[in-house]
């Protein structure tokens, strides 16, 4: 086969394989290789159970971190939390999959999130950038970020200055790969020494093994 780089049906040719609305790279897309009629309607339904699973999840999840909370009022926040979520309109419009696909793995990135748990986040991650819009990806990824920094600022306040090291990390390795992220490439056939593009680099690699390595023994 061909990898679809390029899709000439539609105004006079476009981005496929570019195109995250198209979903190429989707784990979900492979139902579609099946056959069409019957892969549309088993996709819809294995969304809503992911997202109403993962809506009740993270509704018990954020309820059993209160104190004194009592299990039936989790159980039954959470059942509510997951029919509202799953029933919203963003979620019951169908008309544009991949809004739906990329909100139903919104409640797991956050389950992730406070769960602490690396392999999952992981998933979620992959999950929100492969689902096909990018735009509630990038909504989750700044509240993720703002979220963890409220997080740290809370433990700074409760454990003073034991928790500075695991604060101090975060922030060293989440702006070490910012800078990886907005760094501009250059040729590969330059060389001299280290400027500009390089320096950038450079210190995004430092901060981010500085940070790396501080993580594991922080306390947050």
């Amino acid at each position: 086969g061909k990898l679809p780089l390029q899709n000439p049906h539609i105004f006079a040719g476009m981005p496929f394989a570019g195109n995250p609305q198209a979903q190429l790279f989707y784990p979900g897309t492979l139902l579609f290789l099946w056959d069409v009629r019957r892969a549309f309607p088993l996709s819809l339904l294995l969304h809503f159970v992911l997202a109403f699973t993962g809506a009740y999840r993270l509704a018990r999840a954020s309820i059993g971190t209160a104190p004194a909370a009592d299990p039936a009022v989790g159980r039954a926040a959470g059942l509510l939390a997951a029919i509202v979520y799953t029933f919203s309109g963003s979620m019951a419009q169908v008309q544009q999959t991949a809004i739906l696909h990329t909100s139903a793995w919104l409640p797991w990135f956050f389950c992730a999130l406070l769960s602490r748990r690396m392999l999952p986040a992981a998933i979620a991650t992959a999950g929100l950038l492969l689902a096909g819009h990018p735009q509630i990806a990038m909504y989750a990824f700044l509240l993720g970020a703002l979220w963890l920094g409220l997080d740290g600022y809370r433990a700074l306040r409760s454990e003073g200055r034991r928790a500075i090291p695991g604060f101090a990390a975060t922030v060293l390795n989440g702006f070490g790969h910012l800078l990886r992220l907005l760094r501009t490439d250059v040729g590969a056939g330059h060389s001299g020494p280290l400027r500009g593009q390089h320096v950038g680099v450079a210190l995004a690699d430092a901060l981010g093994r500085v940070g790396g390595a501080a993580l594991p023994h922080a306390r947050l």
